[in-house]
């Protein structure tokens, strides 16, 4: 014979009352669980950050509040460029959050670091959202895959923040108005059945069910599992997803998404064209360009910069630049960060007579059908620099291999170093020799090879000497990407060109590349700085994909 009905619907009714109860004072209409608000006077004058733990859930959003007298600057950021901004200035970060009753907010103190302030971080482009006003300020940090960290930081440094952290799961204060109201129906269910029976037993801690009709044998529910079922089909119901804690592990970003290269393209035309202004001719400014460039196209700016102050000449301003479709972009656990992308129109900085013969070259191979993309090297030193141009090797669209899917590392494998190394290597000597046994070289690098090979004076050609030494910065000398079709790498060196049997007469300013930077022991030289683009595929020979030359000054060696 079956129990009766009304311990279930008492003992049922009363949970989900309870919870419910629960659930809607707590959270409110916004759906905010707040957890600790308090004063915290040891982030005076000092970045505010948040340690892993606080934001390792998922399906939730972090709610973070802060308010001090006059701007106040909040921002979001994934857990990478938060790491990196925490380990170079002095900050307090929040490591434990507890209600006030059981301790509060709980953190550590590190000044090891600059001082930051909130007029630094605002215009930055790591935020996924940020706040910045007087008065209080709030985010809403969405807690999804990639990891997040959180930062505050007072304009007035004299002032202590008071800090609110809580979380908020959508729709969970209408889902906790449900089940108050499902608790109600069910207490009222009991309360009819017992006046119906006259009296009724006070509800036991589990229902018997029949596991089989007709069977002896009895399964039992225990009450609050049945609660629990019940609750977690209410939050599925509404579209309400569990909140879920996650894994605290050492976070990787992608150096530049594709969706992002658009933002860094844009970025840094607006610092050329602000450099471009700086180092003009008669301002001739040798430093400006470093805010917008580095390693060898920092150098062909200040070379550029130098040749046109002595001829006079006043460089064009830069044309905008368009994205391309595709980025060879690794993940990275820290800064420094390094990305490539396809770019079209992106020009070296070059003297004032380079520049306008080379976009009168590009227009000609353009009006044949033959249209050119730039690989561009991007770099970047820390969360809070600007993406630099470091390179711009200009290519043929169609010979680039496809990036690979899914998220790469930079290719540090041993094995696959020596094997770039050495065909950077045989390259060198096709350079000097012209034997490229093994390798397959591009059209346009064999013309500037050619160019290379001889410097002509006074209609006589001239042999020259190449002699390769490695750039100054070891960790820019190369840069190894996996692909669809093994390895992408890009290749940095030094080129020295001495000019052999040199004429009696003075060579003066004879030209942008073969521009007469000193005297050495076997003759005049002048020195450049060689990009290359190398394809290793898995099978087939290596390819050089393309080349870029930039000068540098003699002053620079």
């Amino acid at each position: 014979m079956r129990r009766p009905l009304s311990p279930v619907l008492f003992t049922l009714g009363l949970l989900l009352l309870v919870v419910g109860a629960a659930g809607a004072a707590l959270s409110g209409p916004d759906d905010t669980v707040d957890v600790v608000s308090q004063p915290v006077p040891e982030a005076k004058g000092r970045l505010v950050t948040t340690d892993p733990v606080v934001s390792a859930f998922r399906n939730v959003d972090l709610v973070v509040r802060a308010r001090a007298e006059g701007d106040v600057f909040m921002g979001a950021a994934h857990r990478v460029d938060v790491d990196d901004m925490a380990a170079t200035a002095t900050h307090y970060e929040v490591q434990d959050l507890r209600p006030g009753l059981l301790g509060g907010l709980g953190g550590a103190v590190d000044d090891d670091g600059e001082t930051l302030r909130a007029a630094d971080l605002a215009d930055l482009d790591i935020w996924q959202v940020r706040s910045r006003g007087e008065g209080e300020q709030q985010l809403v940090v969405p807690l999804a895959d990639d990891p997040v960290g959180v930062v505050v930081l007072t304009q007035d440094a004299t002032q202590v923040p008071t800090l609110s952290l809580g979380f908020r799961v959508a729709g969970l204060f209408w889902v906790s108005i449900s089940l108050m109201l499902v608790g109600l129906v069910a207490l009222v269910g009991w309360w009819l059945l017992r006046r119906q029976r006259g009296a009724g037993a006070l509800p036991s801690e589990r229902i018997e069910v029949p596991a089989q009709r007709g069977a002896d044998d009895r399964a039992t529910v225990p009450m609050p599992r049945l609660a629990a079922v019940v609750c977690v089909g209410a939050l599925s119901l509404s579209g309400c997803a569990l909140p879920m804690t996650a894994a605290v592990e050492t976070p990787e970003k992608t150096a530049i998404p594709l969706d992002r290269l658009d933002d860094v393209v844009a970025d840094h035309h607006d610092r050329r064209v602000t450099a471009e202004q700086a180092s003009r001719f008669p301002k001739s400014d040798l430093d400006a360009w470093e805010s917008a460039v580095e390693g060898p196209w920092l150098e062909s700016a200040r070379y550029a910069t130098t040749y046109d102050r002595l001829t006079r000449k006043r460089s064009s301003a830069p044309r905008p630049a368009t994205a391309g479709k595709r980025v060879w972009s690794p993940t990275f656990d820290s800064y420094p960060m390094w990305a490539l992308g396809e770019v079209d129109g992106l020009e070296m900085p070059m003297p004032a007579d380079a520049t306008r013969n080379r976009r009168k070259d590009r227009a000609a191979k353009q009006k044949k059908g033959k249209y050119e993309t730039s690989l561009v090297l991007f770099t970047r030193s820390a969360a809070t620099a600007p993406w630099l141009v470091s390179a711009g090797i200009p290519l043929p669209a169609t010979v680039l291999p496809s990036p690979a899917d899914g998220a790469v590392s930079p290719t540090t494998d041993p094995k696959v170093v020596r094997r770039v190394q050495a065909v950077v290597e045989r390259l060198h000597r096709w350079w000097v020799t012209g034997k490229a046994k093994g390798l397959s070289i591009d059209a346009e690098s064999r013309r500037v090879r050619s160019v290379l090979d001889s410097f002509t004076y006074g209609g006589k050609s001239r042999p020259t000497l190449l002699e390769f030494t490695p750039w100054p910065r070891a960790d820019e000398r190369l840069r190894i990407i996996e692909v669809k079709d093994g390895h992408l790498a890009v290749a940095t060196t030094t080129v020295r060109q001495t000019l052999l049997n040199p004429p009696g007469a003075d060579l003066g300013w004879v030209g942008f590349r073969d521009q007469v930077d000193g005297e050495g022991p076997d003759g005049p030289y002048s020195l450049a700085t060689m990009t290359e683009v190398v394809h290793l595929p898995a099978r087939g020979k290596p390819r050089l994909v393309g080349v870029e030359l930039p000068r540098l000054l003699a002053s620079r060696e």
